[in-house]
């Protein structure tokens, strides 16, 4: 079995940066319907994603409802900087801290995880 741990630092446009955060939602999404551990956390200028791609107008919105479940949250202190933790709490994703106030990667990797950043 795969362990994979995708991280989000893309920030908000509709651009390339959008096709990374989906594209890091879809391919968590295959891994996971192959039996494997798949997680997404949002990082960076990437926790704003949350909050767009909840926007029930995002043009977005039915992929990240169909793969939320496979967000483990978004990073707290980002969150926190680029003005995301009220949306990450709305849509209730974690606001993960277990590394000071970052998540901690290195614990995915000790859990045998491969990571991937989009």
């Amino acid at each position: 079995m795969n362990k994979m741990l995708f991280l989000v630092f893309a920030g908000v446009d509709e651009g390339e940066n959008l096709a990374r955060a989906i594209n890091a939602l879809w391919i968590a999404q295959e891994f996971h319907e192959a039996g494997d551990e798949a997680a997404v956390i949002f990082y960076g200028m990437g926790t704003r994603w949350v909050g767009a791609l909840e926007s029930e107008d995002h043009p977005q919105h039915a992929t990240w409802m169909a793969h939320k479940h496979l967000v483990a949250g978004a990073c707290a202190h980002c969150a926190s900087v680029f003005g995301a933790e009220d949306d990450v709490k709305a849509a209730g994703l974690k606001l993960i801290a277990d590394h000071g106030s970052h998540p901690s990667i290195r614990r995915y990797v000790q859990d045998g995880y491969q990571v991937t950043v989009f």
